[in-house]
């Protein structure tokens, strides 16, 4: 082989000898470097004594590497983070100095003591710095359970005040004062359901959503709407004794209005309302019987056309009351499956 070519013979001794090859690399890296590595050559690396030596002078190369690399230096004043949490507080107050640690408080520093537990502090601690803290907002506004109960109560009160109005027996005095005393009820009404309105409109939070609180009122007020529509109708048609499929309707309405009366007392804790709705639901579907046998007799009967005019307008009013108590128990319902 030509003497100018000697890199061919070094090339066919690093393929055959990995352990040649990195130390000719490390020979050239310490000879830029000026390092003292041993450029001796190898012994045969395909026996046991040159693969020792090749592993000698590797260890020996990554040693004075490693001594060349400079040290790593800590800044001034940096101290080791240390667990967060209580164990944190356990080990500050067994060591008496403050310790910093958790807190970041200097040495001999006093430690603050934690924060109240239901805290907004101690709430975001538990969370993380920086989260969100979710925020129990209870609301605060209790009239309106009082209001309902009030609108229940004006509403059976009229209801009664209807059966003694059906027991009358010709259109006298007696019947207008109690037409009269359910018109004000009816007024009463009017101004709960006023006030229940204003306060929504006023109200952040609400006990119940407002679409139902609004339902729940407003279907209460076309209870006592009909029931003042119907005894106010039997005064302007000039009527004489109900007949006693109306006193028969005016029952109904009075045996439901204290079903819905326990309801709204009990609407905050609704704990059994089910079973009082299904009674009222029961009590509607008598009011349908009465009001198609009521109809069918006024048209099987002798009675003359305005009669039946007069008395048919009134027996449908009734049957608009009595729907009506059952659309409030509906809503009753609603609330119950929503919220208990």
């Amino acid at each position: 082989m030509p003497a100018s070519r000697p890199w061919r013979a070094s090339s066919a001794a690093f393929s055959s000898s990995p352990s040649m090859m990195l130390c000719f690399i490390c020979s050239n890296r310490s000879s830029a470097t000026g390092s003292s590595f041993d450029h001796r050559p190898l012994a045969d690396s395909s026996s046991a004594a040159g693969r020792r030596e090749a592993g000698r002078r590797e260890a020996a190369w990554h040693a004075e590497r490693g001594a060349l690399r400079p040290p790593l230096r800590v800044p001034e004043g940096y101290r080791k983070p240390e667990t967060l949490g209580k164990n944190a507080r356990e080990r500050s107050a067994a060591a008496g100095t403050g310790g910093g640690g958790a807190t970041g408080a200097p040495h001999g520093a006093p430690v603050a003591p934690p924060p109240p537990a239901g805290s907004i502090t101690a709430a975001q601690g538990r969370a993380g710095k920086g989260a969100l803290v979710r925020l129990s907002l209870v609301p605060t506004e209790k009239d309106y359970f009082r209001l309902f109960s009030e609108l229940a109560a004006n509403l059976d009160a009229a209801a009664q005040l209807l059966v003694k109005f059906m027991a009358t027996t010709a259109l006298d005095g007696e019947r207008r004062h109690l037409a009269a005393a359910i018109l004000e009820h009816e007024h009463v009404g009017d101004k709960i359901v006023h006030d229940i309105v204003q306060r929504l409109n006023k109200s952040f939070i609400t006990p119940i959503d407002r679409e139902d609180i609004y339902d729940l009122v407003a279907t209460t007020d076309e209870v006592l709407d009909n029931i003042e529509a119907a005894a106010d109708a039997m005064i302007l048609y000039k009527v004489g004794e109900p007949t006693p499929y109306a006193r028969e309707q005016a029952g109904v309405i009075a045996r439901a209005t204290p079903i819905l009366r326990e309801c709204m007392d009990h609407l905050e804790k609704p704990k059994g309302l089910i079973d009082r709705v299904i009674a009222v639901n029961s009590l509607e579907n008598d009011g349908d019987r009465i009001v198609r046998e009521a109809i069918a007799d006024l048209f099987d009967g002798d009675m003359s056309c305005p009669d039946i005019i007069k008395w048919k307008d009134i027996y449908e009013l009734l049957e608009s009351a009595i729907d009506e108590c059952e659309h409030v128990a509906n809503v009753v319902e609603s609330i119950v499956l929503k919220h208990n």
